[in-house]
């Protein structure tokens, strides 16, 4: 998409600012998907928010609109309790974004 052209275009060569971007991405989605497992598991509402949010965030910036959709939809449920089917299911799509990110990249 656009975003990704943009985002190649800036930066170093060799994929410019989007493999910095998507290798952080990479290194920290991770993190905040096992922050929002533990989080869900504790009722910790504000973690949740917090790491759903910076998610939601970063993918919205890389261009995953899925993910960001995803994690939008647990940081507003947070306070009534997440379904941890919807946390699966942005695990799934963490995965296929990243995946979409390196074909980005070697593009």
């Amino acid at each position: 998409p656009e975003r990704l052209g943009i985002l190649r275009g800036l930066g170093a060569p060799g994929g410019g600012l989007l493999a910095a971007a998507a290798g952080a991405f990479a290194t920290a989605a991770p993190v905040l998907l096992e922050t929002i497992r533990t989080a869900v598991a504790a009722g910790d509402q504000l973690g949740l928010r917090r790491a759903a949010h910076e998610i939601a965030g970063t993918a919205a910036n890389l261009g995953a609109a899925r993910v960001a959709d995803l994690a939008r939809q647990i940081e507003g449920a947070a306070a009534g309790g997440v379904d941890t089917g919807l946390v699966d299911r942005l695990e799934a799509e963490l995965a296929d974004a990243n995946d979409a990110l390196t074909e980005a990249i070697r593009a």
